[in-house]
């Protein structure tokens, strides 16, 4: 995405609960003829990110440090709004209420230990989340306030999960948005 920009992407996305993890694999077309493709994941209890450009120009890889696996497992952590059940205590994470209208979840992964805040709406559902995440920066990590903004609820593959997702960093200069999106298919595979 360039600055003041949207791309357009399609991705695909896999989640486990038990261990917690997840693959995302998206195609970014910043021109008809110029594809990145990107993959995000947590898995094994490492968080990794590559990018690149006609599937041979590495533009981004980072993977295997602590701010990774911190910063991933926030992601997975934040998106279990679509996978509700993994946001139950018999899952990992545990629950400490703020106020009427928010409370913090924690969970841990090996030697990863992370929490976010959780803001619910009028019905109970969660419409943001945030937390201080590693953001990569000039080839650093810099710890950064990151807010998920979820809404329009509806019922998919019998879950209630939002329909509607944006992402921003909210460091003291201001919001910086870098990703927003409407999932188009959502299914569920039960353990029997």
């Amino acid at each position: 995405m360039r600055p003041g920009r949207w791309s357009a992407f399609t991705a695909t996305q896999s989640y486990t609960i038990s261990p917690p993890g997840f693959v995302w694999n998206a195609i970014v077309r910043l021109a008809p003829f110029i594809p990145i493709r990107v993959r995000d994941a947590y898995e094994n209890g490492e968080g990794s990110l590559s990018a690149t450009i006609l599937r041979f120009i590495r533009v981004a890889h980072e993977r295997g440090t602590v701010q990774m696996a911190e910063g991933e497992l926030q992601r997975y952590l934040a998106e279990c709004v679509w996978l509700p059940s993994a946001l139950l205590p018999a899952s990992g994470v545990s629950w400490h209420a703020i106020d009427d209208d928010s409370a913090t979840a924690m969970m841990s992964d090996g030697m990863t230990t992370i929490s976010m805040v959780a803001h619910f709406g009028s019905s109970g559902e969660i419409v943001r989340l945030s937390a201080i995440r590693p953001r990569a920066m000039n080839g650093a990590f810099v710890p950064t306030l990151w807010t998920v903004h979820v809404g329009d609820y509806a019922r998919r593959d019998g879950m209630m999960v939002p329909t509607t997702g944006r992402v921003e960093w909210n460091p003291p200069s201001g919001p910086v948005p870098y990703f927003r999106a409407t999932p188009t298919d959502i299914h569920y595979d039960f353990a029997p």
